[in-house]
């Protein structure tokens, strides 16, 4: 027996025409690829920002969770 997700699956993608059920299985196997970066390669990057731009992104980090009580 068929799982319900797969008959539904399966049950949408008869009713599409061809070219979106093309679109269909390369937006499927694009979901199995990989995404991102490993950490490995950005350890590469470790060190690089200079404390001065590190102080920077906290201040404007902390401006964003800021409530502004007037803000609506």
């Amino acid at each position: 027996m068929i799982p319900p997700l797969e008959k539904q699956l399966i049950d949408t993608i008869h009713q599409l025409d061809i070219n979106s059920q093309q679109k269909v299985l390369a937006f499927a196997r694009e979901l199995l690829t990989p995404q991102g970066v490993d950490g490995k390669t950005l350890l590469e990057f470790a060190g690089q920002i200079s404390s001065d731009d590190l102080d920077k992104m906290e201040e404007a980090i902390a401006d964003l969770e800021k409530i502004n009580p007037n803000d609506w």
